[in-house]
């Protein structure tokens, strides 16, 4: 029921009604509902199974690892794959999450996870600040870099995931201090 859920899902049916999830999982209604008391509470747990499948994805290659130029482009290229990757459930996710306080809790602790992945990735970069402005600046790479700041280059903006990266690494090259516009004047690297 859980398989038929995220693939219904990752196929753009959001959210997937019963009668679909009936006929794609070969179960009744009543066996449905006999192990989930709810919809929701069914694609919530389709939500978990669909971020453990793609658990990969949510790593960067050599955290913390080179350059800062290599380390934007590695990071900028894990999130959009993995934006990509999981676009639809995420929008069914977010839009249910103001109503699912489950849902809720899990996306906030992908935030969390994410801020801390930011912070380590980036820790030469941010090492050197202040805390609060070591907190401001995860805080806006977070943000810059969330899915729905993904979405809305891409459905709304209608920008290819290649314009969204390059957008990011620049972004981020001048929060980050390796840009000459984020230079204190007078001062050259």
């Amino acid at each position: 029921m859980v398989a038929a859920v995220v693939d219904l899902m990752t196929e753009g049916h959001l959210p997937p009604t019963t009668a679909q999830v009936v006929q794609r999982s070969g179960i009744s209604e009543a066996s449905l509902f006999r192990y989930f008391p709810s919809l929701d509470d069914l694609q919530l747990h389709a939500t978990a199974e669909l971020l453990d499948r793609h658990s990969a994805l949510f790593d960067i290659a050599a955290l913390g690892q080179g350059d800062l130029t290599k380390r934007i482009d590695r990071f900028c290229r894990a999130r959009s794959a993995l934006w990509q990757t999981v676009a639809p459930i995420a929008r069914l996710g977010r839009a249910r999450s103001f109503d699912h306080p489950a849902l809720a809790e899990l996306l906030l602790s992908i935030r969390e996870d994410q801020a801390d992945q930011i912070a380590t990735h980036f820790s030469p970069e941010l090492s050197g600040r202040t805390p609060q402005d070591r907190a401001d600046t995860v805080a806006v790479l977070v943000t810059l870099t969330s899915f729905e700041a993904w979405d809305i280059q891409g459905r709304e903006l209608h920008r290819s995931p290649d314009q969204i990266r390059r957008s990011w690494k620049r972004a981020l090259s001048d929060l980050l201090g390796d840009s000459p516009s984020a230079r204190p004047q007078g001062s050259s690297r």
